[in-house]
């Protein structure tokens, strides 16, 4: 069968495997959430997807063929489930074993086959490799299953080791093979656990479990059957490398290229260039040679072929995970495929002077043994460093979801902190395994969001998100990645993928099928429907450089219209052309939590929402962003507007990884969620006070100064918030909310004094507290209890909500209360740029080169024209009140760019920029998916220091 990992047009050739497709496997994700209750047994689907291996058969042991009657006695099953012997479908003999499955098993039970030691000949299977079975299922769709082992000691293995049984009519169904479905009698990566004890070496039990729902979230309307036959245990022939020391000196160069290519001259580093367009070489380099290597010959035209530069803004990609996972067997996948074929590619990437990364391993390919896949990619990282040298840029390790939905050594950890200090350590564990040098860039990227955060903390140089499927709310996304970025001193990038939303070629989504606006109601929408135009690719890659990113990963193939290279070609244009400014302007930071909050994607198809878990009522916090991004979603797991705009500007999402230097370009900071103040790092409470002492702004709750002991430091704490605090851990306060909350007094920020109904019958709760004379009762309840208090601690504020959180305060993520004191805080020294008239649909940032230059880009996601005006406050923006007599201005509608002149006008410190339309949807035109954009650029006269006048 053929697989196709997201990772490139990688293809996987697993012969007599029963092994589930990645779009079935994306399926299988969404209904085994919300159906099963094993959410990590689909992503195991995924996590094994390029595990099984035809190798030669060392050793068998047949464990049961069903040539006798009682063969089948051995048996046991659960209700629903009757067993018979069959000559149908038999692969050892004359007999196979037919189950057939109860479509009237009320709920969703899954049925269960099982036997017993001493049923079959032995109970040590640690000197076999794999437990194999033949499998013919006669159902319409594909049945997905589990094998569990359970050892004398009453051990289940841990993890899940999953079959999938095709059935005729499915493209993978071979009729002259018979299915072979083959499971590990080894630890995984994925099954690694510091808790388990269970053993191969005493196997008391093997436990079928087929689930009634198929791999395309169908139940049974009928029984259906599955036969099975020749169960055995294997051990396959190791595969022996061939001998490599040979290949590193004497490599003969191609003379006729030299001068060729040495007119490029010196290669800029990658994170030194304005950004690095990095691109899959089988796909931009079209065809590879039949000896499946890159050859030297397709890299020396690499200009040609791709449009991009080797010199200053491309690099490649290259992925021999066939290499990785099964050490080179011939024909296994990825590229290059065979040790010979990777060495020469590398001697050709290095003689063309093409920067490379090497994509190592898919953590989803979990199932393969940690110590094989450490062994292969130590020795891929020792031929790429020794042979590519400077070219060398690193190894990716994509799609880091997989270990918090599918590692064990990740779910037997029973905290939240625990759990994230397991994903950091062992992702560290697995680059010091295979001997990543220090001067080597570790990339790790994810398809489904988790935080960001454990990316970076766990050693990423570079951190990516793929997009746009999964669905996600691209600004807050980049923000965030941004933000966490900046927090660690690292960089971040931004992944074209180029898989559907369904494998059929429709799906239901609540979704337009022309914008991709919600719609409260499904809607059938072509599975490629983003990939309909190559300008809505060029939109994702001219937000992502505007905002930051140092790196774009891209693919050329469109699947639907071919190659997309036209966006690359145009986007490198235009950036070119129009660069931005080296550091993008952020006042307000959002901090983050050690948590597990992560960033909403689209809903399941045929559902209208995507049934995520929250992890902590906290969690709610999380909602305020709408006030940043606007309708990213309505309950924090579901994206609803895939773009959004940004009334605030630019808003980083950070970590308290972030130090004190960094943390003064803010000029507020937001907590939201689940804190622990000293979790990440025990000196951020101390960074934190000088950052307020020197004039910064902190909104916070509670419960978020809590520290890993649980205590709330008060002494220390005191003369920092202005209150003393009655801290009654472990039982929540007494105290609640009575009626209402009322704004009172005056303060900096300009608060409305109202009143804000809360409507809880029996009232959020809140902390005794006890505020001193020089803080400000800013709202009080019916009652009088404080509910924010300010203090004024050296040259910033702290404003204190009493409440444990955000939104303890109903309702929670949305109370107008809060969303106020937001609102007004983020006001009080917002972004020195604006736009008039606001609108929740357009995006903006600023970003500045030292006091030489700004650019301000604005792009507008609505349905409507916009046309206003572009405030700029130089003063606050750090420039010189004199502007150089042109100010340029670009305004574009997909590819098409028209430069314009705008009208300018000075009002006290602000430069008023007018005169600029973008444009909204039109019948040929849709600005939510291609949106019109503006680029302004200032250059500033700086000869003389104005800041002294």
């Amino acid at each position: 069968m053929e697989f196709q990992n997201r990772d490139s047009s990688v293809t996987l050739f697993l012969q007599n495997d029963i092994i589930v497709i990645l779009s079935e496997a994306k399926n299988l994700i969404h209904w085994l959430r919300g159906v099963i209750s094993l959410l990590v047994f689909i992503f195991a689907l995924n996590i094994f997807m390029n595990a099984s291996v035809c190798l030669s058969v060392d050793k068998e042991l047949l464990l049961n063929s069903f040539e006798k009657e009682d063969d089948l006695a051995r048996f046991e099953h659960s209700e629903g489930v009757r067993l018979e012997r069959s000559t149908e479908h038999a692969t050892d003999g004359k007999y196979s074993l037919k189950a057939t499955f109860s479509s009237k098993v009320s709920g969703d039970d899954n049925l269960l086959i099982w036997i017993n030691y001493p049923d079959y000949p032995i109970n040590d299977f640690s000197t076999y490799e794999h437990l194999e079975m033949d499998v013919h299922n006669e159902r319409e769709t594909p049945v997905p299953g589990l094998v569990d082992f359970k050892d004398g000691d009453g051990n289940w293995r841990p993890g899940w080791i999953p079959i999938i049984a095709y059935p005729p009519s499915n493209p993978l169904y071979d009729p002259k093979k018979p299915q072979k479905a083959q499971i590990p009698l080894f630890f995984g990566m994925g099954s690694i656990s510091e808790k388990n004890k269970f053993s191969f070496s005493d196997v008391t039990t093997i436990r079928f479990i087929i689930f009634k729902i198929s791999t395309t979230g169908e139940k049974p309307k009928e029984d259906w059957v599955i036969y099975f036959d020749n169960i055995r245990l294997v051990t396959s022939k190791p595969y022996v490398s061939p001998d490599l020391s040979s290949s590193l000196p004497g490599y003969a160069e191609d003379e006729g290229l030299k001068d060729k290519i040495e007119v490029n001259g010196k290669t800029v580093p990658p994170l030194k260039r304005d950004i690095d367009f990095r691109v899959q070489g089988e796909h931009f380099i079209e065809q590879r040679d039949k000896s499946d290597a890159l050859s030297s010959k397709l890299l020396s035209t690499a200009e040609e072929r791709v449009g991009l530069s080797r010199k200053d803004e491309l690099s490649l990609e290259i992925l021999p995970v066939g290499l990785t996972n099964y050490g080179g067997v011939e024909g296994l996948g990825g590229y290059p495929s065979t040790w010979e074929n990777y060495i020469t590619t590398l001697h050709n990437l290095y003689q063309n002077k093409v920067t490379f990364v090497v994509v190592a391993l898919n953590f989803w390919s979990g199932r393969e043994r940690y110590e094989r896949l450490v062994e292969n990619i130590k020795r891929e990282v020792k031929l790429a460093s020794a042979i590519g040298k400077e070219y060398f840029l690193g190894v990716r390790f994509s799609e880091s979801e997989a270990i918090p939905y599918g590692y064990v050594l990740f779910s037997e950890q029973e905290t939240i902190e625990q759990k994230v200090d397991a994903f950091i350590a062992f992702i560290r564990r697995f680059v010091k395994d295979v001997e990543l040098p220090e001067d080597k860039l570790l990339f790790l990227d994810v398809s489904s969001p988790i935080p960001y955060e454990w990316l970076f903390a766990s050693g990423a140089d570079v951190a990516g998100q793929a997009s746009p499927i999964p669905i996600s709310p691209i600004a807050l996304s980049q923000s965030a990645l941004r933000g966490m970025a900046r927090s660690f001193n690292k960089w971040w990038e931004w992944e074209i993928v180029r898989w559907g939303l369904s494998d059929k070629p429709t799906a239901l989504l609540p979704y337009h099928p022309k914008t991709g606006r919600p719609s409260s109601e499904l809607k059938e929408i072509d599975s490629l429907f983003w990939q309909q135009d190559s300008r809505e690719t060029y939109k994702m890659y001219i937000s992502a450089y505007y905002n930051g990113a140092k790196m774009i990963n891209a693919f050329s193939e469109d699947p639907k219209k071919g190659s997309s290279k036209e966006a690359i070609l145009k986007f490198m244009d235009f950036v070119k052309s129009n660069p931005r400014g080296k550091d993008i302007i952020t006042p307000i930071a959002v901090v983050k939590g050690k948590g597990r909050w992560e960033l909403p994607q689209g809903p399941v198809v045929g559902k209208t929402r995507w049934e995520g878990e929250v992890y902590f009522k906290t969690d709610d916090d999380f909602l305020y962003l709408n006030l940043f991004f606007p309708g990213f979603s309505d309950d924090g797991t579901t994206t609803k507007y895939w773009w959004t705009g940004t009334p605030y500007g630019a808003v980083d999402i950070i970590y308290p990884e972030m130090k004190l230097g960094d943390l003064k370009r803010y000029n507020a900071l937001l907590f939201l969620g689940r804190q622990k103040i000293d979790s990440v790092r025990k000196d951020f409470l101390n960074d934190l006070m000088a950052y307020i002492n020197d004039g910064g702004i902190a909104v916070l709750s509670i419960e978020q100064l809590r520290n890993s002991q649980n205590k709330i430091e008060g002494e220390k704490l005191e003369s920092f918030l202005g209150t003393e605090i009655e801290d009654s851990f472990p039982t929540p306060p007494e105290k609640r909310i009575k009626d209402y909350v009322e704004i009172t007094e005056e303060t900096p920020f300009k608060l409305e004094k109202k009143r804000y109904t809360v409507f809880s019958e029996e009232g959020p709760r809140v902390y005794k507290v006890s505020p001193k004379k020089e803080a400000v009762i800013v709202a009080k309840d019916k009652d009088g209890n404080p509910i924010l208090i300010l203090n004024n601690y050296g040259k910033g504020y702290v404003l204190l909500f009493t409440a444990p959180n955000l939104s303890t305060i109903p309702p929670g993520g949305k109370n107008p209360f809060v969303s106020d004191i937001i609102a007004k805080v983020c006001s009080y020294r917002p972004l020195p740029v604006d736009i008039y008239p606001k609108r929740q649909d357009i995006a903006f940032l600023l970003s500045k080169t030292g006091d030489k230059e700004a650019t301000v880009f604005i792009m507008n996601h609505g349905e409507k024209d916009w046309s206003g005006e572009i405030i700029i406050n130089m003063r606050e923006a750090g420039f010189s009140l004199e502007v150089d007599d042109k100010v340029m201005a670009k305004v574009g509608k997909g590819y098409e760019v028209k430069e314009i002149a705008p009208k300018i006008k000075m009002d006290k410190d602000s430069i008023i920029i007018s005169g600029i339309t973008l444009s909204g949807d039109a019948d040929d035109f849709c600005s939510y998916r291609q949106a019109s954009f503006a680029y302004i650029r200032l250059l500033t006269i700086t000869d003389r220091d104005w800041r002294k006048e």
